[in-house]
């Protein structure tokens, strides 16, 4: 099958692995990774993206990175900085 090779390279030289963590699937694991919610009044910031097969390749994490940066100023537009400053 074209693209694949036994040393785990494909035909441009990419490493493999690093194709699987496209912006679509990235976002999905982001979101199943990402519980913000308020508790009285307080919020509660949980971020899980543990044993993720394969794992993230540099590129991949930078792109989750921009995600959750953009996720946090979107909260942070509609609750204000405090909320994000005080949660636990």
């Amino acid at each position: 099958e074209e693209g694949d090779s036994e040393d785990g390279l494909d035909v441009v030289g990419r490493d493999a692995e690093d194709d699987y963590w496209t912006p679509r699937r990235i976002e999905r694991a982001a979101q199943r990774g990402f519980d913000l919610k308020q508790r009285g009044d307080r919020w509660e910031l949980k971020l899980s993206m543990s044993s993720l097969d394969p794992p993230l390749s540099e590129e991949g994490m930078e792109c989750y990175c921009t995600w959750l940066r953009n996720r946090l100023m979107s909260f942070r537009e509609e609750n204000g900085v405090q909320p994000l400053r005080r949660c636990c």
